[in-house]
C-alpha cells in the first residue's frame, strides 16, 4: 500500500516546524488535529495543523481496520517526520498555540493593501434576511472617493491593491468606483477588484467597464431560489423585467467576459427542496462554464427565531446540498488554507480596512457606524483597530475538535459564537468535503499537471 502527497503543507508552517525527528523505541500516536477521510475508494489523511494531505491508493483500506501500530517502520517514520504522528506525551494544544504565535512573527507585511469599499448603503432589493435592513441610506460622495484614493496611496504596502466593492448594492453608485479606479491609475498604483452584488444592475456596457476600468476579477452573486421564489425574496424595487432572468443572463455575460462568478445559494429552514431544484437548474445552465461556481450558505438567523432544534435540521440539509454541488462539479476550484489560522477575518487583519460611504474606517461591515478604526480625514486609530484582535473564548466542544487549527473566531464578532453539536458536525463535514474536493480536483486534472510526490514505497499492514 502506497501513500502519496495530495496537498503539501503550508510553506511557512514547514519552515517553523521543520521535520520532526523519529526516535527508535518511542511510542507514537496520531496528532489530535489529523483525521482520516474517506473519498470513494480512497482514504485520505489530512493534517489540519500543517495543511498536508496524503492519500492511500487502496480501496480496501480503512483506518479502523488498520491501526497505526500496523504501519511499516518506513511509513511510520514519514508520518512522524511530517507531524501526522507525535510522541504519546505531546501536548497538542500547546504545540498548536506555539505554532500560531510563531506564524504571527512571520506576518510582517507593511501597510494596508486590501480595502472593502461601501459605495452605498442603499440597495435595489428588499431581502427579508438582510442584516442591513433599517440602516441609514447613504451614498459615498465624489469628494470621499477622492480622499479614498489619497488614503490608499499613503497607506498601501508593496504589491497590488485589492478593492472589494460592497454595499448595500455597490452597483447603485458606480460613479465613485470610476473615480477611485481612475485615481489609482493616475498615481500608478496597480489594483484589482472583487465585488459582492445581487447582479441585477449590470448591462453589457457596465460589464465591459467592470473588466476594463475596475479590473474586476471575481464577483459573488446570491440566488435565493428558483425563479418564482427568487423574485419574491429579492422584491426588487422598480424592476423593469423578470429579475431572475436578468441576473442569470448577467452571470453568464460576466463569466464570458472573464470574471469568475461565485453563486451563493442562501438556504433557510423552508427552502431546501427549492434549493436542490435550483442546483439542477444551474447545472443545466452552467455546467460547462469553468468561470462559474456555486456554494450553499445557511440562513441560521431563522433558526434562532423559531424552534432551536431546527438548527440541526438546517445543518443536515446544508451538508446534503453541499454534497450535491460537489458531485455535479459546480463547487469548482481547489480549496486552500486548510491549515492553522492566525486570524478570523478582515476585522483582525492589519492588511485590511473597510471604508464606509461617509469615509469612516471600519474593521467589520456589520459595524459601519460604531466600533470604528478611524477615518479618512484622521487616519487609522490603531488602538481601536486592535480591539478587534481579541480571540473568542473557546466553547466546551473545542478541546479535542480535529478542525480546531482552522477555526479561529474573534470576540465581539456579530455572527460568530461557540458551536453546538450540530454546528460542529456541519463545520467538520464541510472541511472534510473541501478536502475530498481537492482530491477529486487533482484526479480530474491528472497527475501530469500536479505535484503528486510519492512519500514512501513501504506498504501498510
Amino acid at each position: 500500500m502506497i501513500m502519496k502527497v495530495l496537498t503539501e503543507a503550508d510553506s511557512i508552517i514547514e519552515k517553523i516546524l521543520g521535520k520532526q525527528e523519529y526516535e527508535e523505541g518511542a511510542s507514537y500516536r496520531l496528532l489530535s488535529w489529523c483525521a482520516f477521510i474517506y473519498a470513494g475508494e480512497d482514504t485520505l489523511l489530512h493534517n489540519y495543523m500543517t495543511g498536508k494531505t496524503v492519500y492511500v491508493c487502496d480501496g480496501e483500506y480503512h483506518a479502523e481496520n488498520c491501526p497505526l501500530s500496523g504501519f511499516s517502520s518506513g511509513l511510520l517514520k514519514e508520518l512522524v517526520s511530517d507531524w501526522f504522528m507525535v510522541p504519546e506525551d505531546t501536548d497538542d494544544v500547546r504545540l498548536l498555540e506555539e505554532l500560531r504565535s510563531a506564524m504571527k512573527l512571520f506576518d510582517n507585511k507593511k501597510g494596508v493593501n486590501s480595502y472593502k469599499i461601501l459605495t452605498t448603503t442603499d440597495c435595489n432589493a428588499r431581502c427579508f434576511y438582510c442584516y442591513e435592513a433599517g440602516i441609514k441610506k447613504e451614498n459615498m460622495s465624489d469628494e470621499t472617493a477622492g480622499k479614498t484614493v489619497d488614503f490608499i496611496e499613503k497607506n498601501k504596502g508593496d504589491g497590488k491593491v485589492t478593492l472589494s466593492w460592497f454595499g448595500g448594492e455597490p452597483m447603485m453608485n458606480t460613479r465613485v468606483m470610476d473615480i477611485i479606479c481612475d485615481g489609482l491609475k493616475e498615481k500608478g498604483i496597480e489594483y484589482a477588484s472583487v465585488m459582492t452584488s445581487n447582479g441585477y444592475l449590470f448591462d453589457p456596457d457596465l460589464i465591459k467597464k467592470a473588466v476594463d476600468k475596475w479590473h474586476l476579477k471575481n464577483i459573488q452573486i446570491t440566488l435565493d431560489g428558483t425563479e418564482d421564489i427568487y423574485n419574491k425574496v429579492k422584491a426588487y424595487k422598480d424592476a423593469d423585467r423578470n429579475p431572475y432572468e436578468r441576473v442569470i443572463g448577467n452571470i453568464e455575460d460576466l463569466a464570458y467576459a472573464g470574471v469568475r462568478v461565485n453563486i451563493r445559494l442562501n438556504m433557510g429552514v423552508d427552502n431546501f427542496e427549492d434549493t436542490m431544484m435550483l442546483i439542477d437548474e444551474l447545472v443545466r445552465l452552467f455546467s460547462e462554464d469553468q468561470n462559474i461556481s456555486a456554494y450553499v450558505s445557511g440562513l441560521f438567523q431563522e433558526t434562532e427565531k423559531k424552534d432551536a432544534c431546527l438548527k440541526k435540521d438546517l445543518s443536515g440539509k446544508l451538508i446534503a446540498a453541499g454534497k450535491k454541488l460537489a458531485v455535479i462539479g459546480l463547487d469548482r476550484g481547489r480549496i486552500k488554507n486548510l491549515h492553522t489560522r492566525t486570524g478570523g477575518c478582515m476585522a483582525d487583519n492589519d492588511d485590511h480596512l473597510g471604508i464606509s460611504p461617509s469615509g469612516a474606517l471600519m474593521k467589520c461591515e456589520h459595524h459601519i457606524y460604531d466600533r470604528l478604526a478611524g477615518s479618512l480625514n484622521e487616519g487609522i486609530d490603531v488602538a481601536a483597530a486592535d480591539l478587534w484582535k481579541k480571540r473568542m473564548q473557546e466553547g466546551k466542544l473545542c478541546g479535542s475538535c480535529p478542525v480546531r487549527p482552522v477555526c479561529y473566531r474573534i470576540e465581539g464578532c456579530p455572527v460568530s459564537h461557540p458551536c453546538d453539536e450540530s454546528e460542529q458536525r456541519e463545520y467538520i463535514l464541510r472541511k472534510e468535503s473541501q478536502i475530498i474536493k481537492n482530491h477529486e480536483f487533482i484526479n480530474r486534472k491528472g497527475t501530469k499537471n500536479v505535484d503528486l510526490t510519492e512519500v514512501s514505497g513501504d506498504e501498510i499492514c
